[in-house]
């Protein structure tokens, strides 16, 4: 073999992982790592009532929060950039960098740090000044992502 190539068997092998390979991919329904939860860290924050951009460092330090906080109670962390958009009240279609966090849990992980997890996302909301935060949750009881948002917590009216 040439310098630098890597065997992967037989030719019988590698046939075989290329057509397990080609296979349709599905939600692994049975297997026990079968839970997922995505965080969107935003690049904004609110300033004097006004949507504003954060700078890169400080939304990198957001990332890294986040990534340290799942890998510590999940075990591990996949982090890619992203770009969000929404419509904001004027009818303005905003845009924004976004890091997304994915991690993977067994059920059991899971359950344990679910509650973990949503005090975490409120710390969060607050500490980052935002009205709300994004949150992807799949399961195999629940297959393709359900997005849901933390968001602010009403003041109770007293009568």
């Amino acid at each position: 073999m040439g310098k630098g190539t890597v065997s992967t068997g037989s030719k019988a092998s590698r046939e075989r992982l290329m057509s397990a390979s080609l296979r349709k991919v599905d939600f692994p329904k049975k297997s026990k790592n079968a839970y997922h939860a995505t965080v969107y860290v935003p690049s904004t924050t609110k300033r004097n009532g006004k949507e504003v951009q954060i700078g890169r460092a400080q939304h990198l330090k957001r990332a890294e929060e986040t990534r340290a906080f799942l890998d510590k109670t999940f075990g591990g962390t996949t982090r890619v950039r992203a770009e969000g958009s929404w419509i904001d009240d004027k009818g303005i279609v905003r845009r924004d960098g976004i890091f997304k966090a994915e991690t993977f849990a067994t059920k059991k992980d899971y359950a344990a740090n679910d509650k973990k997890l949503e005090k975490w996302l409120q710390k969060k909301r607050k500490a980052w000044n935002q009205d709300s935060l994004s949150y992807g949750f799949e399961s195999p009881d629940r297959p393709g992502e359900e997005l849901s948002f933390i968001k602010k917590e009403k003041k109770k009216k007293s009568v």
